[in-house]
């Protein structure tokens, strides 16, 4: 580490509410909060502060977690002072006390995390996680992946990886829309069984895309009665933390109607869940439409953000026993069957509260294609051959019992 550092004016707060102990030897730290007015690192040397208040024994670690391309070395530490030596990867103390956390140039093409952590006790109360920016956004090379669309030159294309042991997942791609600070669409694969665990809501900015060009979002929803509505929704990663964090990137969300969130699209994603539940794997494209003249809410700095007027899925459903049309026999697909969906609703407040997906919204993905202009499941033809895979975006879903037995 270098000893000089810019120091930079941007504080972390660590803030801590007083309570009762049951332990006989005094009070201890029992809840903790986290205020950020910096939601993320530039990419030059510099340090922050790090302040806790309260009463009890604490101890503060700095984390580094990978961010979908290789295990991170150690590039912060505690320091004394802005140009002070370094204390190790963790730092005690009683009561009130702070800190200065200093970091290195990032110096590498990608985002890199930081994940502050205070424990009590022995116990983890908190943590914070922080992202520190680079200067390359370039988009990510487009791979052969079946949930993917066609791409158009409007979208940056860009994916996200996590670590599962030593290799690399695919979590989910994304087609970035800058001039509307969003993704017109996410597409990912959702496994027959998905984990179940505590919903952590890491906000974030993406580090695959200019911070500037993001929705800011980080410490607050949008203005208004708007959610940050998930396109790919963290119950389809909760597992692990790597993978679920990454869902809560500014890049994945849109604002969406806190009473359509909560409500009939809750319910559909709970849904999709299910019938992947049916199927070896089922993909997913999730997305969304704007109107050519969009109502604007605003984001914490004040850009607009358009609201969509709609919002779909498009699945494609491998499974072995599923009522389905048959690959090419010479494809990779050989031995499965296959069926595909699409499914749109308009962006109301006005559901039913008790309103649940239905057929009338189903289409097929080929009429779907009409009306959006995009060609979905691009790559599907090299793995069932074109003659299947022409069968299976015009098969009228709602023939098939699979969807609604």
């Amino acid at each position: 580490m270098k000893k000089n550092f810019l120091f930079l004016a941007a504080t972390v707060l660590l803030f801590v509410t007083l309570g009762c102990s049951k332990r006989q030897d005094g009070p201890a730290v029992s809840t903790v909060k986290f205020n950020m007015t910096k939601s993320y690192l530039d990419k030059k040397a510099a340090s922050f502060w790090v302040q806790v208040a309260g009463q009890g024994q604490w101890t503060l670690a700095l984390e580094f977690p990978s961010t979908g391309t290789e295990n991170q070395k150690a590039w912060a530490e505690f320091r004394d002072s802005a140009e002070g030596e370094g204390k190790g990867q963790c730092i005690e103390g009683e009561g009130s006390g702070q800190c200065i956390v200093g970091y290195d140039e990032n110096t590498g093409k990608v985002g890199r995390k930081l994940s502050i952590v205070l424990y009590s006790d022995g116990k983890e109360v908190d943590r914070y996680s922080i992202m520190q920016r680079t200067d390359s956004y370039s988009p990510d090379p487009l791979p052969s992946w079946l949930e993917l669309p066609e791409m158009k030159s409007k979208w940056a294309y860009h994916n996200h990886k996590y670590s599962n042991g030593s290799a690399m997942v695919r979590n989910y791609s994304y087609g970035w829309n800058a001039s509307v600070r969003l993704s017109d669409w996410v597409a990912y694969p959702l496994p027959k069984k998905t984990p179940s665990a505590s919903r952590k809501d890491q906000w974030a900015f993406d580090p695959k895309v200019d911070h500037k060009e993001q929705a800011n979002c980080v410490t607050s929803s949008y203005r208004g009665r708007y959610d940050r509505g998930h396109q790919i929704p963290s119950a389809d990663r909760r597992m692990p933390e790597e993978a679920q964090n990454q869902t809560c990137y500014m890049t994945n969300l849109t604002p969406q109607a806190s009473a359509f969130n909560q409500g009939i699209w809750q319910k559909f994603e709970a849904q999709v869940r299910t019938w992947a539940s049916y199927t070896d794997t089922l993909y997913v494209v999730t997305g969304c439409e704007l109107s050519d003249n969009p109502s604007c809410t605003t984001d914490r700095d004040g850009n607009d953000c358009p609201i969509p007027s709609h919002y779909y899925k498009v699945l494609l459903v491998r499974g072995s026993n599923i009522d389905g049309i048959p690959a090419a026999a010479d494809k990779p697909g050989a031995g499965k069957k296959w069926l595909a969906a699409a499914f749109r609703l308009e962006h109301r407040t006005d559901y039913d509260s008790e309103a649940t997906i239905t057929s009338d919204y189903m289409m097929s993905v080929s009429e779907f294609e009409e009306i959006t202009g995009i060609n979905f499941f691009v790559n599907l033809p090299a793995y069932v051959g074109a003659e299947a895979a022409a069968a299976i975006e015009k098969d009228n879903p709602k023939n098939r019992s699979f969807w609604f037995k």
